[in-house]
């Protein structure tokens, strides 16, 4: 497999292992349909130019962010959506995942502003990592 795809399936691994309170259905962006109308967490990848560490360096440095959109149905308090979020932030804060050739370190995550998404309230969590 290339090391892009390595890269892929360990991130997306990392994503299947989810588990938060409320449950989230996990909505992969190339796969999207119609969005649930429960909570669910939105997943989309965002890929910066891969460059080598030093010029007589054959290997590539790689770099990009996990986007996870946090959505849960409007009707509650700020802090419950946060809650939410904080918890798939946690999920991914200082890990080492590996597949293939990959090994792909977080190495920031971050819980942005929420906003009204349709009959949702959806808060951003983005995932920076490399490999």
């Amino acid at each position: 497999m290339a090391i892009e795809a390595d890269i892929q399936v360990a991130l997306m691994g990392q994503v299947a292992t989810l588990s938060v309170t409320p449950s989230l259905t996990v909505v992969y962006r190339e796969q999207r349909g119609e969005l649930p109308n429960g909570p669910y967490v939105l997943v989309d990848s965002l890929w910066n130019e891969s460059a080598r560490k030093a010029l007589d360096d054959a290997g590539q440095d790689y770099m990009g962010i996990l986007t996870l959109g946090v959505a849960r149905p409007i009707g509650d308090y700020e802090a419950a959506y946060r809650e939410t979020a904080g918890q798939v932030a946690a999920h991914f804060v200082g890990q080492v995942l590996t597949s293939g050739l990959a090994t792909v370190v977080i190495d920031r995550v971050t819980v942005g502003s929420g906003s009204a998404d349709g009959e949702h309230w959806r808060v951003p969590v983005r995932v920076n990592w490399r490999a």
